[in-house]
């Protein structure tokens, strides 16, 4: 009679640990490199994010107050003629900060302030305490056609000497001799929280239907601070960086020389990361923010020169 041959049950448990043991570790190195790839693809997020930020300030301050053939000449109601009327208006401090230039004051192309409990502004009430409101104005190139103007835009017509603001949907178009149309913009950048507790980076624009509009630009963006690069000599370098909420009044409305715009952003992830610092603490030109949450959370910087050098704060050269 045969023998039949097979494990004991001592080989079959001691098989079973040590299967136990090599199974455990290959599904530890899968656990560390299933959150190694999330943790990098939420990083990569992050960098992304940031990236499409900064490229959408960037551009418009770096074109602040350009005008077109105006440009270098501050907006007023001597060399532009306003055929236009802005419902739901963006109104900022001081006495000609809306959408059109007015009857008084300068006509703030570029300003920005701190949001605090009291907004400066009547449509960054639900911003973010601590951050920054940003306010550009500028034309848009490239000059276009009469014939290709939307009627849900407004314009800048202008000639090296005189100017005129009208709505697309304004008919007949007007004429003026040698003269070129450029889109009219007004845009104010500021970071809010939604309903879901997510922070976003929004910017009011402006339509003729609805005038200024609120549309959602990039999520996670959690801050946004700036400083304003200062030529105090005359030479066109930057002589000192401050912070918006230190200009007076009297400042924002005269001889104030700005040559660039340096912005903060503070971009967050959407998952809680285990592997980093619990407690963080990022410093931006307005003081520390500090953070415990554990969500991943990086500072990007940039310096934007702006391409129509020395412009001063009163919009002249």
């Amino acid at each position: 009679m045969k023998r039949i041959l097979g494990m004991t049950l001592v080989e079959l448990m001691i098989a079973m640990v040590l299967g136990l043991f090599v199974l455990s570790s290959v599904l530890g190195v899968f656990v560390a490199s299933s959150s190694s790839v999330s943790r990098t693809g939420q990083y990569n997020q992050l960098q992304e994010s940031a990236r499409l930020a900064l490229r959408l300030m960037r551009e418009e301050v770096a074109q602040a107050g350009f005008w077109g053939e105006l440009t270098g000449d501050s907006l007023n109601l001597g060399s532009v003629q306003v055929l236009a009327a802005v419902g739901n208006d963006c109104l900022g401090e001081g006495d000609n900060n809306g959408s059109m230039p007015g009857q008084r004051g300068h006509f703030r192309f570029l300003w920005a302030y701190q949001q605090t409990s009291s907004p400066k502004m009547t449509c960054s009430q639900q911003a973010l305490v601590g951050s920054h409101v940003l306010q550009i104005k500028r034309a848009m190139g490239p000059a276009q056609d009469a014939s290709g103007l939307d009627s849900n835009r407004y314009y800048l017509l202008a000639n090296g000497s005189r100017g005129i603001l009208f709505a697309g949907d304004t008919l007949p178009v007007p004429t003026l001799t040698q003269g070129r149309y450029w889109e009219f913009q007004h845009r104010v950048f500021y970071v809010e929280r939604r309903n879901d507790g997510v922070p976003v980076l929004k910017w009011r624009q402006l339509y003729v239907n609805g005038g200024m509009v609120e549309e959602e630009l990039v999520e996670g963006v959690e801050a946004l601070q700036l400083r304003l690069g200062v030529d105090s000599t005359g030479d066109g370098a930057v002589d000192s960086y401050i912070l918006p909420e230190s200009l007076t009044h009297e400042q924002w409305e005269g001889a104030l020389t700005l040559v660039s715009v340096s912005l903060f952003l503070v971009v967050r992830g959407s998952q809680a990361d285990p592997l980093a610092r619990q407690a963080l603490a990022l410093t931006l030109p307005g003081g520390t923010l500090s953070f415990d949450d554990g969500l991943p959370r990086r500072l990007f910087t940039a310096t934007v020169m702006l391409r129509n050098p020395v412009l001063a704060l009163r919009g002249q050269l």
